[in-house]
């Protein structure tokens, strides 16, 4: 009985959070991962996302501006143009606003971005190695004493994550020309439904269109009936333990907090090791 009014109290809570969430605080005041998207065209960057080897999910940002670096009276002008739908669409398909994309890639085409990213790990393990014991002291000490300093990227490292962009390009681009017509699919009710992915016959990638935002499943918004689960599972342990569910509340809620930290340390330092940007750059 403990256990049913513990769940039944959680389950409660959480499905007030989510409608005030989803009806009110992303309807009229902001929308996170929406504006990831708007981030993303306006700094005329795409991201790549690969829970999986050979699948994740693409996320198209290009901007209608010559440059990313611009003056803030283009930036609003551009907005202003696609409220009024006179520029060009954010997409990555012709005349389509669609930048989300589910992304199944054939096993040679990851061959060659695997081989690139070698190349990038080795050069990185070299200028390692080649630091001598005491540099490497020297260098944890000076870290310590300004915090704040931005450790840049060798000339090698920088090099090798170039050519590694100019690849991603590449095979984006091939799919925005070569492949748009046979193998960017707009997935039936029936392989939604199922998600099962595409057999691996095809050549280069598949693209499905992604129109459920099914990439926010790697972040907290797209997992929130994990982490209910797991509250439950925390607190109906900790109650039933010290029968006092206060204790049980606020221990679920330090535990919580601790792994939102772990989450956000550990997922700046892996942003700032691949991209080559400072994690002091990171908010």
């Amino acid at each position: 009985m403990r256990i049913a009014v513990d769940s039944f109290f959680w389950v409660t809570v959480t499905l007030v959070q989510v409608l005030w969430t989803k009806l009110v605080v992303q309807r009229y005041y902001k929308h996170p991962s929406s504006q990831i998207l708007d981030v993303l065209s306006l700094a005329n960057v795409s991201a790549w996302i690969l829970p999986d080897k050979f699948a994740g999910y693409y996320l198209h940002g290009q901007s209608s501006l010559q440059h990313a670096d611009t003056a803030l009276c283009e930036f609003s002008q551009l907005l202003s143009d696609e409220e009024e739908n006179i520029t060009s669409r954010r997409g990555l398909l012709p005349d389509s606003d669609l930048q989300e994309f589910l992304m199944f890639m054939s096993t040679s085409s990851r061959e060659k971005i695997d081989n690139f990213l070698e190349e990038v790990r080795a050069l990185q393990k070299a200028q390692e190695d080649s630091m001598s014991w005491f540099e490497g002291i020297k260098e944890q000490f000076r870290n310590r004493r300004d915090h704040r300093m931005i450790q840049p990227g060798s000339a090698s490292l920088v090099d090798a994550s170039k050519a590694v962009n100019q690849v991603l390009r590449r095979f984006i681009k091939q799919m925005q020309t070569v492949y748009a017509a046979t193998q960017m699919i707009d997935p039936s009710f029936k392989m939604r439904l199922t998600d099962i992915p595409p057999e691996d016959t095809f050549e280069y990638a598949v693209f499905w269109l992604d129109r459920r935002h099914s990439w926010v499943s790697v972040i907290y918004e797209g997992v929130e009936l994990d982490l209910m689960l797991f509250n439950i599972f925390v607190f109906t342990l900790v109650d039933i333990v010290i029968l006092n569910p206060y204790l049980a509340m606020l221990f679920t809620f330090l535990i919580q907090k601790i792994i939102d930290f772990v989450r956000h340390e550990l997922g700046v330092k892996n942003l700032g090791r691949k991209t080559l940007v400072g994690p002091n750059f990171f908010l």
